[in-house]
């Protein structure tokens, strides 16, 4: 009995120790929240950065369709003042 203790003795002093290894320390937790806020923080801006340059898109293709229809004005009346020109 006594040369088994002596077997299982150093087996059980060493199980806490690879057990406290394994686990995660309470700075390693606090990092890891760090780290996880600072990216919420990151994807927020980032959506938000993407929300403005979306309606800064949409503004600048109302901007577009609008000089598109006023060329588009602006040339029909060069050619009916051409058209008329060519009638007298």
């Amino acid at each position: 009995m006594r040369d088994l203790s002596k077997k299982f003795l150093p087996l059980v002093l060493a199980v806490p120790f690879v057990v406290l290894a394994g686990c995660a320390t309470q700075a390693d937790l606090d990092a890891l929240r760090d780290d996880v806020t600072k990216a919420q923080e990151m994807a927020q801006s980032a959506e938000q950065s993407a929300a403005a340059s979306a309606a800064e898109a949409r503004r600048a293709a109302d901007e577009a369709k609008r000089a598109a229809d006023e060329a588009k004005a602006a040339s029909e009346k060069a050619d009916r003042i051409y058209q008329e020109s060519l009638r007298k």
